[in-house]
């Protein structure tokens, strides 16, 4: 495709003020013509807001009861409308980003796009280039006191959306971030692989406070760890299954079970939510509450129909992921000996706290028998997603 036919898909939802800065920059950026805007917004007046902004520009809105109706026209009798709603739009209260991306699935069938979320700006920075040897590991990451230390230590410039339009491949790629690392805590990237992702020794002692990082690939490298916020989407040649519409973390839930790892590219774009979003009390508790989309990851692939099920399965799993953080942490304070001592103490707490129980904590988003509906979910949208990219395909109906 060529560049000329660059397409942005634009998540937004109850941010004006975010969607304002997004379609200004995208505008001046590739022309706000190539722009779809896929709008999660509740409320109506900001949904009016989302479309007038739309206007101005030359964007396409798509809100959600144009999606409402478009997940009518692409079912029947074969698949039941319920479904296929809950696949684009989500229940009406809850977290749906994993629905908003899965509409710009189906927008893009048989297309390449660029897909960002609303507090990505389109200025960033390439990545510095990482020593000669091994591929380095896509998620390495500087850890910044505050983000203005991050801009500062990290020129910004144009053009990053074309450059990793012409560097993307099949498939899924993911650009880096610089700004808000748009992880829970800290502690994620422990879990994910402890000192080797931390990119110098006093990073450590920054971890379990701030958010603000440098995270994307030296070069172009494969790995399945992905955060949402900015993804180039190709699927010309094969569709991309769907996310689990209504979870936190559906994204990385969604990047590890991919039938390819995504392609990480060597940019990294701003991200600036406008709020600070995690408190160093949240990342003590990150180990303690885990999510449910961290128990599907554990359950790789396995998806009981029970609560009693979900327990059953997880108990050896979970005792054996806890001792794997706890050698990622003996590692990290071997690694950045002083510097990881406060960071050591607060995750090595929430340790000592699970090891007292022998079960899994309940998943801190769900109860147990969501997780179970969710998990069954899950399978359904999987086997029903086929023929819906077929229906957009042969319809053209909506597809970009």
């Amino acid at each position: 495709m060529a560049e000329s036919e660059l397409k942005v898909i634009l998540r937004v939802a109850s941010r004006p003020h975010h969607a304002a800065r997004a379609l200004a920059w995208l505008h001046a950026e590739v022309g706000g013509h190539r722009v779809t805007v896929v709008d999660d917004a509740r409320d109506p007046a900001v949904e009016a807001r989302h479309r007038a902004l739309c206007r101005t520009v030359g964007a396409t809105h798509l809100g959600r009861a144009a999606r409402r109706a478009w997940a009518t026209r692409l079912a029947d009798r074969s698949i039941d409308p319920a479904k296929v709603e809950a696949l684009l739009l989500g229940p009406e209260h809850a977290f749906t980003a994993g629905a908003a991306m899965n509409t710009a699935l189906l927008l893009a069938a048989g297309a390449k796009v660029i897909v960002v979320d609303d507090d990505v700006l389109p200025l960033g920075c390439p990545a510095a280039p990482g020593p000669a040897g091994p591929p380095q590991d896509p998620t390495a990451l500087a850890v910044f006191p505050t983000r203005q230390a991050a801009l500062r230590a990290h020129p910004l410039q144009r053009g990053v959306l074309r450059a990793t339009w012409a560097e993307a491949g099949a498939g899924v790629s993911v650009l880096g971030l610089l700004g808000d690392s748009g992880m829970r805590s800290g502690v994620g990237y422990l879990v994910r692989g402890g000192a080797s992702l931390v990119a110098m020794a006093e990073d450590w002692a920054r971890l379990g406070t701030s958010r603000q990082v440098l995270r994307a690939a030296p070069s172009v490298t494969p790995g399945r760890a992905l955060t949402s916020a900015a993804l180039v989407l190709d699927q010309r040649n094969t569709a991309l299954p769907p996310l689990l519409p209504e979870l936190r973390n559906s994204d990385g839930l969604w990047g590890a079970t991919l039938p390819e790892p995504p392609r990480h590219l060597p940019w990294a774009l701003v991200h600036a939510p406008e709020r600070r979003r995690t408190s160093p009390e949240e990342a003590r508790a990150h180990l303690v509450a885990p999510r449910a989309s961290e128990y599907l990851a554990l359950a790789a692939g396995a998806l009981p129909d029970t609560p009693a099920g979900w327990q059953e399965l997880l108990r050896p799993r979970w005792r054996a992921h806890l001792e794997r953080v706890a050698e990622r942490l003996d590692d990290a304070r071997r690694t950045a000996p002083g510097h990881a001592d406060a960071f050591h103490a607060h995750v090595q707490a929430s340790l000592r706290a699970l090891a007292a129980v022998p079960d899994p904590p309940p998943p801190a988003d769900v109860s147990w028998a969501a997780l179970t509906r969710l998990s069954r979910q899950q399978r359904e949208a999987r086997a029903s997603w086929p023929e819906l990219v077929a229906r957009v395909m042969r319809s053209a109906d909506q597809r970009m």
